[in-house]
């Protein structure tokens, strides 16, 4: 019978460790937009001169907001712009809402997994009166919100992409 006290004190650990901040959540949020290159590669579509930056609001009802999380978006979101060729334009910023969100205690998530329940986060995007949503969950014990806010950073860069190769449709071609 030596396992029960084994699992009360890693369940005791697990506890403060979720308490207390950890490094690479803070190196994930400090994460700095690439910037665009001089000359976009060859078959680069209209977005190559840019994306908005982002304005993420909280709107989704009693939810514990955790702070951590819109850093973690725009930071995926610049890094998936910097992979894409394109950089962050600062100025008139598509506006992000947290409409669903639902985060598991971390020690729960790491004991118990599925029977935990699962992290939940939506958000909706609008910019120009174009609208999108952006929607990921995790029911396992190895993912948490850091991967669902990288998965929603993704799904809202490629969402903005087309918002502006919508935008630039009919414009005329950028001359040299």
């Amino acid at each position: 019978m030596r396992v029960l006290p084994f699992a009360i004190v890693l369940l005791a650990i697990s506890a403060n460790a979720a308490t207390e901040p950890s490094q690479p959540e803070a190196a994930a949020s400090a994460a700095v937009p690439a910037a665009a290159p001089a000359s976009p590669p060859p078959g680069a579509t209209a977005v190559a001169a840019g994306v908005p930056a982002l304005e993420i609001e909280w709107s989704c009802g009693n939810c514990e907001p955790n702070e951590k999380v819109p850093p973690l978006i725009q930071s995926t979101y610049a890094v998936a712009a910097g992979a894409g060729h394109v950089g962050v334009v600062e100025g008139d910023p598509v506006h992000v809402t947290i409409t669903e969100f639902r985060q598991r205690n971390p020690a729960l998530r790491s004991l118990f997994g599925i029977m935990a329940g699962k992290d939940v986060m939506a958000v909706k995007l609008s910019w120009h009166g174009k609208q999108a949503t952006a929607r990921e969950y995790e029911a396992n014990a190895f993912h948490g919100m850091n991967a669902i806010a990288e998965s929603v950073g993704k799904q809202t860069f490629r969402a903005v992409q087309r918002f502006v190769a919508d935008e630039r449709v009919g414009a005329p071609a950028p001359t040299r």
